[in-house]
C-alpha cells in the first residue's frame, strides 16, 4: 500500500554552506536520541562507480542504536530528502535506483505519490515509443528510450530503501558501503549503470571503492584534495542562433543575386 507511505520518524539536518552542522539535528518519534552518533562533512562519494571515483560529496551520516525504536521492530523503511527554502528538491531512496535517469521526476515526491506517478509516465510513454518506432527516420531511437527512459513492469514501487533484521544484510536489503550494487542489480536484471561503468571505467570492471573505507565511525572513505572543477557545458543557443545567421545570410545572398540577374535580363 505504497499510497499510505508516511515517516513514523525523522532526523532533520540544517547544513551550513561548508557542509558542517548549522545547528543540532532534530528527532521525531525516536527515543534515546542521546545516543545516536551524527556527522556531516565533505567525504569521498562511497557509491562504487567510475564516474564518481575521486570525487566527494556532502555526507551526512548517523549510527543509530536499535534503542532508538520500539522495542521489537524488525523491519524498516527508509528514504531521504534535501529542500531548499521549504521546497524539496531532490529525493534519496534505493541504492542504485536513485541513479537511473528515468526517475528523475520522482525528484520532488513524497514516497506515498510515486507509485501513482510511475504508472502515469509508462502510460505516456508508450504513445512516444509506439510514434518513434513508427517512421524509418527515427526507429532507432526506439532503442535507446526503451533502454535509458522506459518504465519498467518491474518498476511499479515508491523508491525507497527496506530493511529488516529478519536476513543477514546487504544491498538490496540496506546497503553494506562495499556492495558492489551496480553488479548487484544487473544480476537481477537492471544492468544501465554497469554498462556505463564499463564504458567510462574500461575493463575490467572496478567493483572496489577507490578508497578505503574506515573501521570506525562514520566509515566513508578520507576527503579527496582540492581540484580544478571540470569544464561545465556550455549553452548551445549562441551555436544554433549563429547557425541561423549563417543561413539567413545565404537565403538572403541567393534572393539578392537572384532579383539582380531577372532584373538584368529584363533590361536586356
Amino acid at each position: 500500500s505504497p499510497e499510505g507511505l508516511s515517516d513514523s520518524a525523522s532526523i532533520t539536518f540544517r547544513l551550513n554552506n561548508d557542509a558542517t552542522l548549522a545547528a543540532a539535528p532534530s528527532f521525531t518519534g525516536l527515543t534515546d536520541t542521546g545516543q545516536i552518533l551524527v556527522y556531516s562533512g565533505v567525504r569521498d562519494d562511497p557509491f562504487i562507480f567510475p564516474r564518481f571515483f575521486g570525487k566527494n560529496v556532502i555526507s551526512m551520516a548517523m549510527s543509530i542504536p536499535m534503542s532508538a525504536f520500539p522495542a521489537g521492530q524488525q523491519d524498516w523503511i527508509l528514504w531521504a530528502t534535501t529542500s531548499k527554502d521549504g521546497e524539496q528538491i531532490d529525493h534519496v531512496g534505493r541504492s542504485n535506483r536513485t541513479l537511473l535517469g528515468r526517475f528523475d521526476f520522482l525528484n520532488t515526491l513524497p514516497p506515498s505519490e510515486q507509485v501513482a506517478a510511475i504508472m502515469s509516465k509508462m502510460a505516456s510513454q508508450q504513445g512516444l515509443y509506439t510514434f518513434v518506432n513508427k517512421y524509418r527516420q527515427t526507429a532507432p531511437l526506439g532503442g535507446l528510450l526503451e533502454y535509458v527512459f522506459n518504465i519498467r513492469p518491474y518498476d511499479l514501487v515508491p523508491d525507497v530503501m527496506i530493511y529488516t533484521t529478519r536476513v543477514p544484510e546487504g544491498f538490496p536489503n540496506g546497503r553494506r558501503l562495499e556492495d558492489d550494487v551496480a553488479g548487484l542489480t544487473c544480476s537481477v536484471g537492471d544492468c544501465v549503470l554497469q554498462e556505463i561503468a564499463f564504458i567510462e571505467g574500461g575493463w575490467p570492471r572496478e567493483t572496489i571503492n577507490d578508497k578505503p573505507f574506515l573501521d570506525d565511525f562514520p566509515y566513508l572513505a578520507e576527503t579527496w584534495p582540492d581540484s580544478p572543477p571540470p569544464p561545465q557545458p556550455v549553452s548551445i543557443v549562441p551555436l544554433v542562433l549563429g547557425v541561423l545567421t549563417v543561413l539567413l545570410a545565404i537565403v538572403g545572398g541567393a534572393w539578392y543575386v537572384k532579383r539582380r540577374y531577372r532584373s538584368r535580363l529584363s533590361v536586356g
